[in-house]
């Protein structure tokens, strides 16, 4: 019996490194920055602050000349939701793109962060210029990240959760027809 339980026990413990541990160790650096930092703030907001992100880490531009709160432009954009599965889910996603955006750019890391900052930069232009409220400006530059990689792998097939999607499409479609 004891065997049986130590069996398992090996085995999560092999399936996490397999899993978190490895592919984590293989991010590139400006990647493991940003969703190690997203991760550990979301987790703090979570214990802390009951899983709201705290006021003083949204982006307020007032703030940020007037009273000189530097990091409000920088901390605005790690937020991507409360802590669960939505934001595990995202935080995946942009895991997952970042890297390999920063791997395709790895010989010239300068240009991947000029992209980052350009993103950044139309992204707050846009919420200033419209009147939008920045909350959920972490969101918008993932689905900034998520475009420019759909539009450097245009038409390959892509894995979500070890399916092709092309066979989660057509699955639906014949469930559609039901």
């Amino acid at each position: 019996n004891t065997n049986s339980i130590s069996a398992v026990t090996e085995g999560l413990a092999n399936g996490f490194q397999n899993y978190l541990v490895g592919p984590w160790l293989a991010t590139p650096p400006i990647t493991k920055l940003f969703v190690g930092l997203s991760f550990l703030l979301t987790s703090i907001a979570a214990i802390v602050n009951e899983n709201e992100w705290p006021e003083e880490l949204h982006f307020d531009i007032e703030k940020t000349f007037e009273e000189f709160q530097i990091w409000r432009p920088l901390t605005a954009f790690l937020h991507l939701g409360p802590l669960g599965l939505n934001y595990l889910l995202t935080l995946q996603f942009v895991w997952m793109y970042m890297s390999q955006l920063e791997q395709l750019l790895l010989k010239t890391p300068a240009e991947y962060l000029v992209m980052l900052l350009f993103g950044g930069i139309s992204l707050v232009g846009s919420y200033l210029v419209f009147d939008l409220p920045t909350k959920f400006i972490g969101h918008n530059f993932s689905a900034y990240l998520v475009y420019i990689w759909s539009k450097i792998f245009e038409g390959k097939l892509i894995i979500f959760m070890y399916v092709y999607i092309y066979h989660l499409l057509s699955i639906y479609l014949n469930i559609c027809r039901l």
